[in-house]
């Protein structure tokens, strides 16, 4: 056995005594690590949602507002109609009212949808009562593809569950199907259509109560979007630095206690070099433990956070997060080792 494993071994057969502490130490590293990790993905989940808008290839397209779905004259296979509105929704005995979108087949080719595949498009649009559900809507409904729901007395089957920013918390019916249903709410009437089409060709002029574009729109959310990021931005910073303040005082805290083995070690023959390489290959497991556990505690709260604190984690964060628990806790361990053994000189000197 190497001097520093035997090191190590002798430092876990110390700390057995007294693992109480150890089990403290690392839940509150994993707890740190834990609010990292969801600030961390939020961001990244941010991001993307501003990439998926600034990549949208449908910009020049029109949005206008109507007063009535009657004034509509032309063929719905050059535009795309919308319901903008919002309902209740019973599921698994739980009634909430939603956003919700009623809109036909062409929907797909001016909001891109990218989650959803083809076949589960056209499968919404077969004809039979049937629905594309928001990841945050399905969640909190516990709503999983093939499921039913009730809407204006109404039974739907959920065709797929959307990720895409358009859906966000939102539910889509075919327009059809929702209008023709008694008691249905409507907000807003809107069509989207290309830049060159005529709109006198496909709605009245009388009807039209407001016009918008496809990119104002998604200026406005992307700048809504970068406003949200430099919230989660500063939330992000606060827990990094509480996590690295946390790990510091946990492990000057943890060199403090070992301060009279440390003493034994010497006298036993334990090298500075010896006591610093064990004391970096002993904080880094530590680390390292308090950083999966904090992944299990993720997986064991993901029914039943908040939205607001639910976030996905995905393979780039784990390894991005891993790399800098494991950094930072080699790191701090070198230095705070280095000064204990400065400090045992200086201490010897006087002695």
């Amino acid at each position: 056995m190497t001097p520093i494993l035997y090191g190590l071994v002798v430092r876990i057969r110390e700390k057995s005594h007294n693992y109480r502490v150890i089990l403290l130490t690392v839940l509150s590293i994993a707890i740190s690590l834990y609010f990292v990790m969801m600030f961390l993905s939020k961001l990244g989940e941010t991001n993307r949602k501003i990439a998926y808008y600034e990549s949208h290839y449908n910009l020049f397209d029109q949005i206008v507002q109507l007063d009535r779905i009657g004034s509509l004259k032309g063929k719905n296979d050059n535009f795309t109609t919308t319901i903008n509105t919002s309902d209740y929704i019973l599921s698994n005995n739980q009634k909430i009212k939603s956003d919700l979108l009623a809109s036909d087949v062409n929907y797909n080719q001016y909001y891109r949808l990218d989650s959803v595949s083809e076949k589960q498009w056209k499968e919404c649009f077969d004809g039979s009562p049937s629905a594309i559900v928001s990841r945050e809507l399905a969640r909190k409904l516990k709503l999983d593809i093939g499921d039913r729901f009730q809407l204006n007395n109404s039974s739907y089957t959920v065709k797929a569950i959307s990720q895409d920013p358009f859906l966000e918390k939102k539910l889509l019916v075919p327009i059809d199907l929702y209008n023709s249903q008694k008691n249905h709410s409507v907000d807003r009437i809107l069509i989207t259509i290309k830049a060159n089409e005529n709109l006198d060709r496909i709605a009245s002029s009388d009807s039209i109560l407001a016009r918008d574009s496809m990119d104002q729109m998604i200026a406005r959310e992307i700048k809504s979007l970068n406003q949200f990021l430099l919230f989660l931005l500063g939330f992000f910073l606060v827990f990094f630095l509480i996590a690295i303040i946390n790990i510091s005082l946990v492990l000057t805290s943890l060199i403090h206690l070992d301060q009279k083995n440390r003493i034994v070690r010497q006298v036993c023959g334990e090298s500075d070099g010896q006591y610093i390489a064990s004391t970096i290959v002993e904080f880094t497991l530590i680390v390292l433990l308090s950083y999966h556990v904090a992944v299990i505690l993720y997986y064991i709260l993901l029914p039943l956070v908040p939205e607001f604190f639910y976030f996905s984690l995905s393979l780039e964060v784990y390894v991005i997060e891993l790399a800098f628990a494991t950094i930072l806790a080699f790191v701090l361990a070198v230095i705070y080792a280095h000064k204990q053994c400065q400090a045992n000189i200086v201490i010897g000197l006087r002695g």
